[in-house]
């Protein structure tokens, strides 16, 4: 999935993987790390729109607080 997105972005590898994992720092959720999960369970859909030259990307993410315990089922 890394090196689709590579190829897609035109971005370096590093900027690309901070997009897949973060530590949230403000608001409630603050500590709080989120991960993009793509499973055969859990899809990540790819939607190209002509009309408006647009291509839009869904995936699912889990999130685990500050202690490490899964806020996702």
């Amino acid at each position: 999935m890394k090196q689709l997105f590579l190829l897609l972005s035109g971005l370096k590898e590093g900027e690309v993987v901070k997009y897949f994992k973060k530590t949230l720092i403000t608001g409630k959720k603050s500590g709080s790390k989120v991960v993009v999960l793509a499973t055969e369970e859990k899809d990540m859909t790819f939607l190209y729109k002509l009309s408006k030259g647009q291509l839009v990307i869904t995936y699912h993410f889990g999130e685990w607080n500050k202690f490490g315990f899964p806020q996702h089922n």
